[in-house]
C-alpha cells in the first residue's frame, strides 16, 4: 500500500476489512498502518474508532501503535464525543493492556476523563457498559467518589430499564473493581440498590420459579456469578446483597441441567457466599439451608467444571474452607476428587507459591487433603527453590497440614520438606515455634527436627498470661516472650523432654513445666469449684431471695468462663485433672483400643461400662442386677449446624434441630451434661459420655448403681470433656469413672508433682468469714445498749467492726488526717453508706454529727425500696448474661457484668437515684454491702498492670449456695 493521494477514510476501511475477514496479514496491516499514520490528524471520530477497534481484534500493535492512534483521538476531540468511538477506542486499549501489547496504554486512557463526561447524554447502555469495562480492566486508579465514576452510575442508573442483562453485569463488575477494596457509596451504591430491586420485581409471572429468566431471555450463569461477586465485593454489608444472594440461590438450579458450568463462574459463586457469611450475616443467624443447598449442587459430582484449572481449583477450595458448611460430606467428596485430578494435571504452575500453601491449608481445614494432592504440592515447592520464597507461617501451614494426614512413613518429599523446616528454624518466632513442636509431636521420625526446634527454648525467657484468658503478648519494657495460654499448652506437651528423677530439677521441668504445673493446679482448683456449683444451684434453699433461674444462668456462666481459653491441656497434662476426682489408666482393654484405632482420620471415643443396680424398693438382701454398657461414637468434624445450647440431656434425644437459636438460655436439670460450646458438645467423647447417660436413666433413674466405666479416645480429652466427666462423677457418686488416651504414657504428672507448691484457690473468697452479714453482727454489739445511738465516727474505732471493714469496704480503707499519704477521697466507700444501706437494721440520724442507731420500728417502705432494688440489679444482671454481655475479673473468673452498665439501665437508675445516701454515695459501694452480690475492683489486682484498663465489675454470690 502507498500513501500518495490516499484519504484518511480509506487507510480506516482497510483495517476494518482486514478485522470483518480475520485476515491477519502482517505486511498488509503495516503497510496500512505506513499510510495511516501521516493521516491520523485528518481522521475522523470514526476513522480512530475504525482503526482501533480492528488493531485490537487482530492483535497488531508494533511499537504501541493502538496506543498512538487512541492518543490522536485524545488530543483532537474532548466535547460532543460519539459514545460509541469512545467505547471502541477503550475498549481496543484495555484489549491492548490485556494481552500485554501497549505499554502506554495505562497513561493514554487517563486522558479521556473529558470525552467520556462529554459523551454520556447520549450514550446508550452498552457504551456505558464497554466504558466502564475498558477503565476497569485498564486499572485506571480512579476516584470511586469523583465526577467520572459518580457520572457513570448515574447514567447507568437512568438506563436501567433498556439494559439487557450483560450490560448490567458487566458494568456492575467493573465498578466493583474500580472501587478496589471499598466500600460502594454515593451514586454507586444507589444504582446498585435500584439494580437489586429491578432484578427482583422482574417478575411477570408471580407464579414462576424462575423470574429472573422471564425478564431476561439472555441471562446465563456468567451474569449471575459476576452480579453476586460485585455485590459481595462492594456491598458486603448492604440489606440489599443478603436479598440478592438468596434470589440468586433459587435460580441457580436452573442454570445446571446441563451438567456443566464454567470453572471460573463456579469459584465466583462460592467466593461471593462466603464472603457473605463472615461479612454479610455476620452477627445474624446463618441461612444454613440456603448454603447447604447452594454446598450440595455446586460440589454434584455429576456436575462437571469446564476450563477447571488450578487457579479456579484453589479459589474454590478457599471459599470452601470459609463457608460454616464447607466441610460436610459432598463438598468433602468433591473436593477429594478434584484435588485428584489436579495432582495429576501437574498445574501448580500457574499459581505462586503463597497460592499453593493457601489451597492446601484450606483442604486440610475442610479435612479434604489426599496424600496426592499434598505429595505434588511439596514436590511442586521443591523446585526451583520456591521455599525460600516462603514464610515461617506458611512453612507452619504445610507441617499442620502433614500432621493431619499422619503418614505411617514419611516419604522423600516429606523428609525434605522437614529438611527445610530444620534450616529455618531461626527464623520461627517462638509463639511459632510452639505450634512447630506440637505437629512434629504427631509425625513418626522427626525427633532431629523436634530437637533443634526444643533448643530454642533452653536460653529464651517465658512468661505465662498476666491475663490467661487472653493472648499472650510482649509487654512493653518487660524482657522476653508472654505466650499465651494455648501457646503454653502446646510447648510443654511437645518440647523434647529432660528425664526427672526424685530429687532433682532438671533445666526444662525446671524452666517450663514447673511454673506451668503451678498454674494449672491452682485453675483446676477453681474448675473444680464452678463444676461444683452447677449442681449447688439445683437445691432448693428458702434464705436465698436471688431467683433460681439467675443462679443457674450465673453458675453456667461462671463454669463457661473457665472453658474459654483453653481447649485441652495436652497428653503430658491432662492426669493433673485427677483433682476432679478422676481416674487416669494407662492400659485401657485392648477391645476398646481395637476400635479407637480403626478411625486413624476421625477422633473417636470407646466405652465400657460394668454397672450394678439395685433399686430403692427392693431389699439390700438382694435383687441386683448386672449390665454390661458399651457405646462408640466419632467425633462431628465440621459441616453440621449449631446445636444450640452445648448441653446434652440424657433424657432428650441426640437429634439435632437445624437452625436452632444458638442463645437459648440454659436451664440445668438433674441428667444434664454441660458442654463449654456447641462444639465441644459433638466431640467424641462427650457424646459417649452423654449416651452413657441416658442408658442409667431409662434404666434405672432413681435406683442405686455402681461399678466402673472406663472411656478410651485416641487423644487427651478437652477441658469441656473433663469437665462432663466431673459432671457425671457428682450425678453418679457410686460409678468409678476412669480414663485412658493414646499419649498417657508421656504424663508429666509424676515426675514434677513433687515440686509443685500447695495451690492457693483463685476465688476472692474473704478471709475469715468478713461478709457483709458478720459486719452487721459486729455493728450490732457495738451498739447493743445504746438507745441514743453512737457517733459513725467512734463506731468505727471499735476494732471488730475496723477490722471487718477493712475487707467490705469496695474501695479498700485508705489512712486519714493530715499530710498522710493516701488521704481518703470523697469518691472513696465509707462506713456511713453501709449503714445507710442496710435500713432493716439500722437507722442514720444526720444533726450536728451523724449517728446511727439499732432500729426499732422498721421502716418497711425504705427496706421494701431497697429489697425492689436489689431485685432490679438481678434483673438486670440475668439480661446482661443471656445477651453474653459479661466481664472477668483479674484472675479470670466469669459471670461478672460491668457495674456501670448496670448502673446505666433505667430502672436501676431511677431507683438508686432516689436510695442513694448522698452524691458521693456510689452504686458499687451498695453492691459490695450486699450479700447477694460479689464485687471485684480493679484495685484487688495484683499489680497496677494488671488493673489498668479494667473496670469494677459485679456477678451473683453463690459462695453461700
Amino acid at each position: 500500500l502507498h500513501g500518495a493521494g490516499a484519504a484518511s477514510s480509506d487507510a480506516a476501511r482497510c483495517f476494518w476489512a482486514a478485522a470483518t475477514l480475520r485476515w491477519r496479514q502482517e505486511e498488509f496491516l503495516t503497510g496500512a498502518k505506513e499510510m495511516a499514520r501521516p493521516l491520523l490528524l485528518q481522521c475522523s471520530e470514526q476513522d480512530l474508532s475504525n482503526i482501533a477497534w480492528a488493531s485490537a481484534s487482530l492483535g497488531f500493535n508494533p511499537s504501541g501503535w493502538i496506543s498512538e492512534v487512541v492518543g490522536s483521538y485524545a488530543r483532537q476531540y474532548s466535547e460532543a464525543c460519539s459514545p460509541q468511538a469512545v467505547a471502541n477506542l477503550l475498549w481496543s486499549l484495555a484489549k491492548a493492556f490485556e494481552g500485554g501489547f501497549g505499554d502506554q496504554a495505562h497513561d493514554v486512557a487517563m486522558q479521556f476523563d473529558a470525552a467520556i463526561l462529554s459523551c454520556l447524554p447520549s450514550a446508550q447502555p452498552q457504551h456505558v457498559a464497554n466504558i466502564l469495562w475498558s477503565l476497569a480492566k485498564l486499572g485506571v486508579p480512579l476516584d470511586a467518589e469523583g465526577k467520572l465514576v459518580e457520572s457513570l452510575s448515574t447514567r447507568m442508573s437512568e438506563l436501567l430499564e433498556d439494559a439487557e442483562i450483560q450490560h448490567l453485569a458487566s458494568g456492575t463488575w467493573a465498578l466493583a473493581k474500580l472501587h478496589g477494596t471499598k466500600q460502594a457509596t454515593g451514586r454507586t451504591l444507589e444504582f446498585l440498590r435500584s439494580l437489586v430491586d429491578f432484578l427482583r420485581k422482574a417478575r411477570v409471572n408471580k407464579r414462576s420459579d424462575s423470574p429472573w429468566r422471564v425478564r431476561f431471555d439472555g441471562l446465563f450463569l456468567s451474569h449471575i456469578s459476576i452480579l453476586c461477586w460485585s455485590f459481595a465485593r462492594v456491598m458486603v454489608k448492604e440489606r440489599v446483597t443478603r436479598q440478592l444472594l438468596r434470589s440468586a440461590s433459587r435460580q441457580l438450579d436452573t442454570f445446571t441441567d446441563e451438567g456443566a458450568i464454567k470453572a471460573q463462574e463456579h469459584a465466583n459463586l462460592l467466593w461471593a457466599y462466603a464472603e457473605a457469611c463472615e461479612k454479610t450475616w455476620a452477627g445474624m443467624q446463618k441461612p444454613y439451608a440456603m448454603l447447604k443447598r447452594l454446598v450440595n449442587l455446586l460440589c454434584d459430582p455429576k456436575l462437571r467444571l469446564q476450563g477447571e484449572n488450578a487457579t479456579s481449583f484453589a479459589a474454590a477450595v478457599k471459599a470452601l474452607a470459609r463457608l460454616p458448611i464447607g466441610a460436610s460430606p459432598q463438598a468433602r467428596q468433591w473436593m477429594q476428587a478434584a484435588s485428584v485430578r489436579q495432582s495429576k494435571r501437574a498445574g501448580h504452575a500457574e499459581l505462586p507459591p503463597g497460592e499453593v500453601v493457601a489451597m492446601v491449608r484450606s483442604l486440610a481445614s475442610c479435612r479434604s487433603l489426599h496424600q496426592r494432592m499434598m505429595t505434588s504440592s511439596l514436590q511442586f515447592l521443591q523446585e526451583d527453590s520456591r521455599y525460600q520464597e516462603l514464610q515461617p507461617a506458611q512453612l507452619q501451614m504445610l507441617l499442620d497440614a502433614l500432621a493431619l494426614l499422619r503418614p505411617r512413613k514419611l516419604a522423600p518429599e516429606h523428609l525434605r520438606f522437614l529438611q527445610v523446616v530444620q534450616g529455618r528454624l531461626n527464623d520461627f518466632p517462638l509463639p511459632l515455634l510452639t505450634s512447630t513442636l506440637s505437629r512434629l509431636q504427631l509425625l513418626e521420625g522427626t525427633e532431629d527436627v523436634l530437637i533443634a526446634a526444643s533448643k530454642r527454648f533452653e536460653d529464651a525467657e517465658l512468661h505465662l498470661p498476666k491475663q490467661w484468658w487472653k493472648g499472650g503478648q510482649k509487654e512493653h519494657g518487660e524482657e522476653g516472650t508472654e505466650l499465651s495460654l494455648w501457646q503454653w499448652v502446646r510447648l510443654v506437651n511437645s518440647v523434647e523432654p529432660t528425664p526427672c528423677s526424685a530429687g532433682s530439677a532438671p533445666r526444662t521441668t525446671e524452666k517450663l513445666a514447673k511454673p506451668f504445673a503451678a498454674w494449672l493446679s491452682g485453675f483446676l482448683e477453681d474448675f473444680n469449684l464452678e463444676t461444683e456449683l452447677l449442681f449447688a444451684v439445683l437445691e432448693e434453699r428458702e434464705d436465698i431471695k436471688t431467683s433460681r433461674e439467675l443462679l443457674q444462668e450465673s453458675a453456667v456462666a461462671r463454669y463457661r468462663a473457665r472453658l474459654s481459653a483453653l481447649d485441652s491441656l495436652g497428653p503430658r497434662f491432662t492426669p493433673f485433672a485427677a483433682q476432679l476426682g478422676l481416674n487416669f489408666e494407662a492400659n485401657p482393654p485392648s477391645d476398646l483400643q481395637a476400635k479407637v484405632w480403626q478411625q486413624r482420620r476421625e477422633e473417636a471415643a470407646a466405652l465400657e461400662g460394668r454397672l450394678r443396680f439395685l433399686p430403692h424398693d427392693l431389699p439390700d438382701a438382694g435383687g441386683e442386677q448386672m449390665a454390661v454398657l458399651q457405646h462408640f461414637a466419632v467425633a462431628n468434624n465440621g459441616g453440621a449446624e449449631p446445636r444450640g445450647h452445648g448441653a446434652v440431656s440424657g433424657e432428650e434425644s441426640e437429634e439435632e434441630s437445624e437452625g436452632e437459636d444458638s442463645s437459648e438460655q440454659v436451664l440445668l436439670k438433674r441428667g444434664m451434661l454441660l458442654a463449654a460450646s456447641d462444639a465441644t458438645s459433638k466431640h467424641a467423647d462427650f457424646k459417649v459420655l452423654a449416651r452413657l447417660m441416658q442408658d442409667l436413666l431409662e434404666r434405672d433413674k432413681d435406683g442405686d448403681v455402681s461399678g466402673d466405666v472406663m472411656i478410651c479416645t485416641d487423644k487427651a480429652p478437652c477441658l469441656s470433656s473433663l469437665g462432663a466427666m466431673k459432671q457425671f462423677c457428682h450425678q453418679w457418686p457410686k460409678i468409678s469413672l476412669h480414663v485412658s488416651y493414646t499419649g498417657l504414657e508421656k504424663s508429666w504428672s509424676k515426675e514434677i508433682s513433687s515440686l509443685l507448691p500447695v495451690a492457693d484457690p483463685q476465688g476472692t473468697v474473704p478471709p475469715d468469714g468478713a461478709t457483709p452479714a458478720a459486719l452487721e453482727e459486729a455493728v450490732r454489739r457495738a451498739l447493743s445498749g445504746r438507745r441514743a445511738g453512737q457517733t459513725v465516727a467512734l463506731l468505727g474505732t471499735d476494732p471488730r467492726v475496723r477490722e471487718l471493714w477493712k475487707s467490705v469496704c469496695a474501695t479498700g480503707v485508705r489512712p486519714s488526717g493530715k499530710n498522710v499519704p493516701g488521704k481518703k477521697r470523697e469518691w472513696q466507700d465509707k462506713l456511713k453508706y453501709f449503714l445507710a444501706h442496710r435500713p432493716h437494721a439500722f437507722r442514720l440520724d444526720d444533726g450536728e454529727k451523724l449517728t446511727v442507731r439499732l432500729v426499732e420500728n422498721r421502716d418497711e417502705e425504705s427496706v421494701a425500696a431497697f429489697e425492689d432494688l436489689r431485685a432490679a440489679v438481678e434483673e438486670t444482671i440475668l439480661e446482661f448474661l443471656r445477651r453474653g454481655q459479661t466481664s472477668r475479673d483479674h484472675k479470670g473468673g466469669g459471670g461478672y457484668v460491668l457495674v456501670e452498665d448496670v448502673a446505666c439501665t433505667p430502672r436501676v437508675y431511677s431507683l438508686w437515684q432516689k436510695l442513694r445516701f448522698d452524691s458521693s454515695d456510689r452504686l458499687a459501694f451498695y453492691l459490695r454491702h450486699n450479700e447477694a452480690f460479689e464485687v471485684w475492683t480493679p484495685g484487688r489486682a495484683a499489680s497496677a498492670d494488671e488493673a489498668f484498663g479494667l473496670r469494677s465489675a459485679v456477678r451473683i454470690d453463690l459462695r453461700e449456695v
